[in-house]
């Protein structure tokens, strides 16, 4: 290959996103930033400052307080926005949906619908099965219905039909995990009084005998030591005719309850359909599933025993659900496995659900708990490697190739991450998927994953960022909260936090730096003394432009400053006539002399600026041999 002599200029006209490179800063190509800080690359490949913070305006209707739960979604047509918090010693349930209007219209204020009295051992999670909103808690679980949100009842199932007063009968529905409660039908004779119960019933409920419901404390007695009901007048005979709805011991019950609410996942899944809620994450490696109510009602207050997948025999806890086609992915921290559903025809000629489990790779997994986003319709986990993504064919059998790392663009900042302190998060409307690390800086990682081949990434910083616990979109906007506060991001905004208590906002300080480039001659010293950056005129647009090299880090800083008008934002600092945003050229003179790498760096820096650059030239004379 030729040496390089004279002068040549060299153009960068789509900006790549950051490389943290392990080989070093001289590797990089021309576009890619080996440091990038609040800066973002637009969907033409052009470096923009990121969108700024703006806190949820939610004065009115929302104080700041301990944020138990939050979710975001459509339900039927509407896009809500659900919190749950709590404060003045109750629970707290608000709705906001997304309008023309507004970002955030509050739909539903309720306090103390859920019953608590505590914000410890809460349990609240907040998800959508068969067209309902539910809100399960500790203490009650509650659904959105007509405009507020009305307690939910664990399903009783019926677990022996048509028994005589002596007892007897035909199991019918498995016990309910979410309740202690049972039904009992009988066919009364005519004359017997006594009916007897299970040796697991504590006490009766309720009681109903020819479809009339009866006080049972005024309609008989509880035998604890017979387990029977006696009735103080016989039931008229009939078949089926007496239902009698009993207790079970209330701390078995509860611990069976736990098992349930202290589930952190949930994805619907039945096969080709979404009939049955699967969840896990209680800290064990079991996976539970709703069934189906004698009314054939599909509901999340059933999960009937035995309904369940033991996930590998290691034990190890489950970490993630998703549903990817007509398989639902469980991931452990030691390894990845599918279920599949088949029906299965038992020897009396009915047909039941099957649900199987299959291997899939036993050395990639998912390390923290949720947290599994489906990106672009591949499956994103996170190790303590690194970010990796599930590129699964339809067999779905055991292929230690369908893990692949994604992460390596931001492999340091990566590595440098508490990986149980991330929250991530996918905006499928502007193609970003979000890492929020939770660190001291404050930082995000976000992906643009329909560009650059999904290597683009972006860094932010602030101290907004910091201590995240929930992030989701809503109104196609990103939304995250803190243990307390909610914010969102705005494209146009150039500062965060513009409505903080203290009154003030919090500048954007953001940097570009290039790699260290050789330009193709690293045995060559360099002049460079141009460099043609063009810009996108915008209101308070100012950008600073320096350089290092291998030889020295203090060079001149040029600003480069193309305003345009807006009343919004004008200030006679930057006062200026100019309305038209047509892009423009801006020569940069940048002396800088007998480098071997050179790296260049671009600022904005003043409080309230921004700017979008669409690329630039830099002029590059080569001279004698390196010494």
């Amino acid at each position: 290959m030729a040496a390089e002599t004279g002068t040549k200029m060299f153009t960068v006209d789509k900006f790549l996103g950051i490389n943290e490179s392990g080989d070093g800063d001289t590797e990089l190509k021309l576009g890619e930033a080996s440091r990038m800080v609040n800066f973002t690359v637009t969907d033409a490949y052009n470096l923009s400052l990121r969108p700024g913070i703006r806190r949820l305006d939610f004065a009115a209707e929302r104080s700041p307080a301990p944020i138990l739960g939050a979710w975001a979604g459509f339900l039927n047509t509407e896009d809500f926005l659900v919190i749950c918090d709590f404060a003045e010693g109750r629970d707290r349930l608000f709705i906001y949906r997304r309008t023309e209007q507004k970002a955030h219209e509050l739909v539903l204020r309720q306090e103390g619908a859920l019953g608590l009295t505590t914000a410890k051992n809460a349990m609240v999670n907040i998800f959508t099965f068969n067209g309902l909103l539910y809100v399960m808690s500790a203490k009650k679980t509650v659904v959105y219905e007509s405009g507020e949100f009305v307690e939910m009842l664990p399903y009783v199932p019926l677990v022996i039909a048509g028994a005589t007063p002596a007892g007897g009968g035909t199991t019918l529905e498995n016990i309910n995990l979410l309740t202690g409660l049972r039904r009992m039908t009988f066919s009364a004779d005519g004359t017997s009084t006594a009916f007897y119960l299970p040796e697991e019933a504590v006490r009766v409920t309720a009681v109903t005998v020819d479809n009339t419901a009866y006080i049972p404390d005024e309609a008989g007695t509880f035998s604890e030591e017979n387990h029977s009901y006696n009735f103080i007048a016989a039931p008229t005979k009939g078949v089926g005719n007496v239902e009698i709805v009993y207790d079970t011991d209330p701390s078995a019950a509860e611990a069976a309850k736990k098992q349930i609410l202290s589930c952190k996942l949930h994805e619907e899944y039945n096969g080709s359909t979404d009939t049955r809620l699967f969840v896990a994450g209680n800290g064990t490696n079991m996976c539970y599933y709703t069934g189906v109510t004698q009314e054939g009602e599909a509901t999340a207050m059933y999960f009937p025993a035995l309904n369940e997948v033991a996930v590998d025999m290691s034990g190890s806890a489950i970490t993630g659900l998703v549903r990817h086609y007509s398989k639902l992915l469980v991931f452990k921290s030691d390894g990845t496995h599918s279920i599949s559903y088949e029906p299965v025809t038992l020897t009396d000629g009915n047909t039941i659900a099957g649900f199987f489990l299959r291997p899939m790779n036993k050395e990639f997994g998912h390390e923290i708990l949720g947290h599994v986003q489906t990106v672009n319709n591949y499956p994103r986990t996170i190790t303590k490697d690194g970010l990796y993504e599930w590129r699964i064919t339809s067999s779905y059998y055991k292929d230690e190739r369908y893990a692949k790392r994604i992460s390596d663009m931001v492999g340091q900042s990566f590595g440098r991450a508490d990986i149980r302190k991330i929250v991530t998060c996918d905006d499928d409307f502007k193609k970003n998927y979000y890492v929020f690390l939770n660190d001291a800086d404050g930082t995000v990682l976000v992906n643009r994953y329909e560009m650059n081949k999904g290597d683009c990434w972006c860094i932010y910083k602030s101290a907004m960022f910091r201590n995240i616990r929930f992030a989701m979109i809503h109104g196609g906007t990103m939304v995250f909260c803190n243990e307390t506060e909610a914010f969102r991001l705005e494209d146009d905004l150039t500062y965060d936090d513009a409505e903080s208590p203290e009154g003030h906002a919090l500048p954007i300080v953001a940097e570009w730096e290039s790699g260290f480039q050789a330009f193709g001659a690293d045995f060559r010293r360099k002049y460079s003394s141009e460099v043609y950056v063009s810009v996108q005129p915008q209101a308070g647009s100012r950008i600073v432009v320096t350089a290092q090299t291998d030889k020295r880090d203090d060079y001149l800083e040029k600003v480069i400053e193309n305003h345009v008008f807006q009343w919004n934002n004008a200030t006679f600092t930057n006062w200026t006539f100019n309305t038209s945003d047509r892009p423009t050229i801006n020569r940069v003179r940048l002396k800088v002399k007998k480098f071997i790498y050179y790296k260049l760096i671009f600022r904005i820096n003043e409080p309230g600026t921004q700017g979008t650059i669409l690329g630039f030239d830099q002029k590059i004379r080569f001279a004698s041999m390196a010494k």
